[in-house]
């Protein structure tokens, strides 16, 4: 017995119909795709649009779309058609001003194509033919004959609209509760796969002849590495090296900005919503995709404070694709380290540079403070041994006196004001340079002779008779400064609270009873644009599911705005007294 595709229809009451199209509305992006279609078709010259009208507009597909969506079926052409076929009463109908009389599936099918693709034409980066075969030749050819600039174009048109609907579910959220949130979050990409059979071959020589993919912008992606490789790394690997590196598909990434908790020890006082979004090729600037959303999360007015990234938002982009546009949007950066990250030193300005910290250059004559990360992940280099968690702790702790004190901290302009930890009111440590007669200086620290820089080496952190140094925007800083001392609990109770909340989202998103969308068969519409639209509507469905689900039972704060004291579970390695463990080096990214 076959089913006919009509029977696997949606539903959607008046006031979900209501809903939708409230959202959609007040998102501004039916104005947007209006506007855009007036700007290309003045470009092109075009006294009016010809051709037969659209039975959908923007706005109405947008709805429709997102009704399927919420309700948990495929996002296909297919299942838009049933719902407004079988799936609304008239009422329902009504409000989104359709007219269904007389007209069967097909017809209603055929409609919503044509509609849908009118809509993803205007913000579709590569606006070639799609369901056809070609070859490498022909694709080039279709590329150079694009308009110059069209690609970023329509690019920033995708950033736009989705970070608008985000912004919406974010306003979705009741006024005093929205204002809870003190702007702490974290960013991090999702691989999204590609509705085709395969990528670009690769395993042979490419040829002009050649066919690419069906999907031929997406990209081969990987767990490891940066997670991105390129066809040409995979001609050039042999078997084994392939072998490494684990399953290889081909799809898109999308980078997601997720709000965290103001406090690691406090229970989330308002729903934890992904605020910020960008779509691209796997492993390419994710620095500059991430910064993207950012800059739409700060043009909507979310606040800003602390954002965590995994190893890709580290040290790796340089300064103007991440660490230097996000301090000058108002964020204090958290990050992982690699393994070859770790007991690294640099001098900046005569500062000792270790794991995103600055420290006192005499700090360079303790080895085991140096190696302490590397010790207690990888064994230490004399005899693989690795350090108990308590052996890293009280290294962690003594290299805190070492610690330079921020002195108005890291600007948005790059500079920075740090103080010697043996100057100021509070010092950690006693050093030769700064002899001082005073009662808070007894029990510290002593910084010996021998420890100091040669005299030629000493900088103005060392003869300075304040001891404040004031450090200029360079290519090292501030990309490699964090704002807090790395492997302390501290550090890691704030990393760990930023980094679950977005694992926690990544993982719901790709749930089966959710969106389901690690399943690339539930989007059937070929193209970047689609696939981009498709996704963001994944992902406004899951921030309104949770604000409702939310809304149910909020989270009270009391006298001082504070939320409830977080549970803290003791796990089995705490009971056995290995102490928390710090992020696994997971590979290179």
């Amino acid at each position: 017995m076959t089913i006919s595709r009509e029977s696997r229809h949606v539903r959607a009451d008046p006031d979900q119909v209501r809903d939708a199209l409230g959202l959609v509305r007040r998102s501004g992006v039916p104005d947007l795709l209006r506007n855009w279609r007036n700007d290309d078709r003045r470009r092109a010259g075009q006294v009016s649009r010809g051709g037969m009208p659209s039975w959908l507009s923007d706005e109405q597909v947008l709805t429709v779309l997102h009704l399927v969506t919420s309700s948990g079926h495929p996002q296909t052409v297919d299942s838009m058609a049933s719902l407004i076929l079988r799936g609304l009463d008239s009422e329902s109908l009504t409000l989104l001003g359709l007219d269904t009389a007389g007209a069967t599936f097909n017809e209603i099918r055929a409609r919503v194509s044509r509609s849908l693709h009118r809509t993803l034409d205007v913000i579709d980066p590569h606006p070639g033919p799609k369901k056809l075969k070609q070859t490498f030749a022909e694709l080039r050819r279709y590329e150079l004959s694009l308009p110059d600039g069209l690609v970023e174009e329509r690019k920033r048109r995708l950033l736009e609209l989705t970070n608008a609907l985000l912004a919406e579910t974010y306003r979705a959220v009741p006024e005093q509760y929205r204002q809870r949130w003190q702007g702490n979050c974290c960013v991090d990409a999702t691989f999204v796969q590609a509705f085709c059979g395969k990528g670009t071959p690769w395993a042979s020589a490419i040829g002009d002849d050649d066919l690419v993919a069906s999907e031929p912008f997406a990209g081969y992606y990987i767990r490891r590495k940066d997670h991105g490789v390129s066809g040409e790394d995979l001609r050039t690997m042999s078997r084994a090296e392939r072998t490494k590196l684990g399953k290889i598909s081909w799809g898109w990434e999308t980078t997601l900005v997720v709000m965290a908790a103001n406090f690691p020890d406090e229970v989330a006082t308002f729903p934890l919503l992904v605020v910020g979004m960008n779509f691209h090729p796997p492993g390419i600037s994710p620095g500059r995709h991430a910064i993207d959303a950012l800059r739409r999360m700060h043009a909507a007015g979310m606040p800003a404070s602390y954002l965590a990234g995994d190893r890709a938002y580290g040290p790796k982009p340089v300064t103007e694709d991440y660490a230097g546009p996000a301090r000058e949007l108002g964020y204090k950066l958290l990050w992982d380290l690699t393994e070859k990250e770790t007991a690294r030193t640099r001098r900046i300005q005569g500062a000792l540079l270790l794991e995103g910290n600055l420290y006192c250059p005499a700090m360079a004559a303790s080895e085991k403070l140096i190696t302490a990360t590397q010790d207690l992940r990888y064994g230490d280099a004399v005899n693989g041994r690795r350090i108990t968690q308590a052996e890293y702790d009280q290294r962690v702790a003594q290299r805190g006196r070492y610690l330079l004190k921020p002195h108005g901290g890291i600007q948005p302009n790059g500079t920075g004001r740090f103080m010697c930890p043996a100057a100021g009111p509070a010092p950690t440590v006693t050093c030769p340079l700064r002899p001082r007669e005073d009662p808070k200086t007894v029990g510290l620290w002593p910084i010996r002779t021998r420890e100091l820089p040669d005299e030629h080496d000493r900088s103005a952190l060392c003869t300075s008779i304040s001891g404040v140094v004031t450090f200029k925007a360079t290519s090292r800083f501030p990309r490699l400064i964090q704002d807090k001392q790395y492997g302390t609990p501290e550090w890691l109770a704030w990393y760990t609270t930023l980094r679950q909340s977005i694992e926690s989202f990544n993982s719901y998103l790709k749930l089966g009873t959710a969106t389901a969308m690690h399943i690339a068969d539930r989007r059937r519409v070929r193209g970047f644009a689609a696939a981009n639209l498709f996704v963001a509507m994944d992902v406004v469905a899951i921030n309104l599911r949770k604000t409702e689900r939310w809304l149910q039972d909020p989270v009270p704060v009391d006298a001082k705005g504070r939320g409830p004291t977080k549970a803290q579970k003791e796990r089995r390695r705490e009971k056995l007294g290995y102490g928390p463990r710090l992020p696994r080096d997971r590979g290179t990214r």
